[in-house]
């Protein structure tokens, strides 16, 4: 958070069974929420697939952040960028050196993309070949 101390509440709308968690983030203090025991409602597989998911977070006051993945064979950090990633033309930057994950040997990068209302279209244009497009 930043100056001011900040109730936050993560839900997934499209999952009913899932109840709101809320918290307080402290005036420039931090907060963090194990998702592990969610993670097969949170995590985007199989890929090249349009599914139902995404997280929905909520503030009372200006706060930044992120979704960590770590473990033994892939770590990343998910930027979550709330109003910032509303618009229409967008890049997303990638890497072609360290594998994505074991399970995709030929994957190096991934990106999701998460809908703010019913029926949006989405265009992707890749410079290089990804899964399902070329």
């Amino acid at each position: 958070s930043q100056g001011s101390a900040s109730n936050v509440v993560v839900s997934l709308p499209a999952d009913n069974t899932f109840l709101p968690i809320s918290f307080t983030v402290p005036a420039n203090g931090t907060y963090e929420l194990d998702l592990t025991a969610y993670i097969d409602a949170l995590e985007c597989k199989p890929p090249n697939t349009i599914l139902n998911k995404g997280l929905y977070i909520t503030a009372t006051t200006p706060i930044s952040c992120y979704y960590e993945v770590v473990s033994n064979y892939v770590s990343d950090i998910f930027t979550l960028k709330g109003k910032n990633a509303l618009g229409t033309s967008f890049y997303i930057p990638s890497q072609t050196y360290w594998r994505n994950a074991q399970r995709y040997p030929n994957s190096f990068s991934s990106f999701d993309l998460v809908a703010t209302e019913n029926n949006t279209k989405v265009t992707i244009t890749p410079k290089k070949d990804i899964m399902g497009y070329t």
